[in-house]
């Protein structure tokens, strides 16, 4: 993308370029139309001379014959030769060149020539007097060469000027920029911009503070209504659940109506993790989490994989465990149970029938691998209510799963290699 400032110089630039291209020729027209006023000057001047010299002369005409031939010999940018008749055409002006071998070597010198006439006791002359021009060639070249120069010398101050001046003028939007890129809309922190003695980037800067207290009392605002949405819900779920655990006990129930109850205790089994997820996001928000202490990360993973185990057994999935003994972290032990779970469950859920399953972790790692048909969306992945096709969760997860390693400074991130899902999470 073009910088903002590089667009008018780019149109600077072309007009000194259009405006450079069209003076060349009119300036070489007039110095041409100059420099051959001067030499048609001096041709007139030189013929004006050779006339009174020779119309005042008193010799006869053998002498002047003669004389004619001694000036013809003796001036070569002239000549004088009779002429056939007495009435003179008008005087003309024009240009020739002239080929002259110089060692060898063939070189053309042009001339700016002028004709005139004149009359030597009754005796009709053609006077043609002739003046080298090659000058012109070297002074047109030189005047070129000077006006290419400028043209470089201004485009070349005007990038300078350019690059020093947007440096000065940009300084405030480039740092202003930088706040808006480093401000964290969950921090609820005011955006804190340095006033401006510059109209434009003043009102950019009062918008750019009101829209973000605008979206902060917004955002605020529906983190507590998530929260305590989440909370109201909680107990009413927990006791529907609880009901139906008691009717499905009951020996009355028969068999359809116990299949309804079935579908009814998983549907709201998937609404009560959708509500817990939501509530631990809530937390995220607000920054409520409780303390941190030692977690032998180690001891979750083997306890989930066992918890796993009979879902593993009946879909068919081999489970490869390289899991060091001993690895702890200094984190809250209920997000290391969530962190665990969400991974592990969501590789474990989404595999296909007889899939391989992988679970390494070290101090430095924790990669879960599992079989896969096709890649999945990087973009989306760990953003909430993001899940594939195939997917009958609510898409919460990963993006819990984020949060956490965001709140502790890992990464997380996700890979796709050869027909396999790669989800790997990095301490260090």
């Amino acid at each position: 993308m073009t910088r903002l400032l590089r667009k008018p110089l780019l149109f600077f630039i072309s007009y000194t370029l259009l405006v450079f291209a069209c003076s060349v020729p009119v300036c070489y027209g007039i110095i041409r139309y100059i420099w051959n006023t001067q030499l048609d000057k001096h041709n007139q001047l030189t013929a004006d001379f050779t006339r009174r010299k020779l119309e005042h002369s008193k010799l006869n005409e053998p002498d002047l014959k003669q004389m004619v031939h001694m000036w013809n010999n003796l001036n070569p940018g002239s000549l004088i030769v009779p002429y056939y008749t007495s009435t003179f055409p008008k005087d003309s002006v024009f240009n020739m060149t002239r080929t002259y071998k110089l060692a060898g070597k063939e070189h053309k010198v042009p001339y700016r020539s002028l004709i005139t006439y004149l009359l030597i006791h009754d005796n009709p002359y053609q006077l043609t007097i002739e003046t080298q021009s090659g000058e012109f060639r070297v002074a047109s070249r030189l005047f070129i060469t000077a006006t290419l120069l400028f043209f470089l010398l201004l485009t070349g101050g005007f990038i300078l000027i350019n690059r020093s001046v947007s440096a000065r003028i940009w300084k405030p939007f480039k740092a202003m920029l930088a706040r808006i890129k480093d401000h964290e809309l969950s921090s609820e922190e005011r955006l804190v911009v340095t006033p401006e003695n510059i109209l434009e980037f003043a009102e950019l800067e009062a918008a750019l503070t009101s829209m973000v207290d605008r979206h902060i009392a917004t955002y605020s605002a529906q983190k507590k209504l998530t929260e305590k949405v989440s909370h109201i819900l909680e107990a009413p779920l927990e006791l529907t659940q609880a009901k139906l655990d008691q009717l499905l006990q009951l020996e009355e129930v028969s068999k359809s109506q116990k299949q309804h109850l079935l579908e009814l205790n998983t549907a709201l089994s998937s609404i009560s993790k959708i509500n817990k997820d939501l509530l631990v996001l809530a937390k995220f928000d607000n920054k409520k989490f409780g303390s941190t202490g030692t977690v032998n990360l180690s001891r979750e993973v083997e306890s989930m994989l066992s918890l796993l185990s009979e879902y593993h057994h009946e879909k068919g999935i081999k489970v490869k465990a390289n899991i060091e003994k001993g690895v702890s972290l200094q984190m809250n032990k209920a997000l290391a149970e969530i962190l665990v779970q969400h991974l592990i469950s969501n590789a474990s859920l989404h595999s296909p029938r007889s899939a391989e399953l992988s679970i390494t972790l070290n101090p430095r790692t924790f990669e879960v691998v599992n079989t896969a048909v096709k890649p999945l969306n990087k973009d989306k992945l760990f953003k909430p209510f993001s899940k594939g096709p195939d997917s009958d969760g609510a898409g919460l997860g990963l993006a819990i799963v984020r949060q956490i390693c965001q709140l502790y400074g890992w990464q997380v991130y996700y890979q796709f290699r050869e027909g396999r899902h790669h989800f790997v999470l990095s301490f260090k």
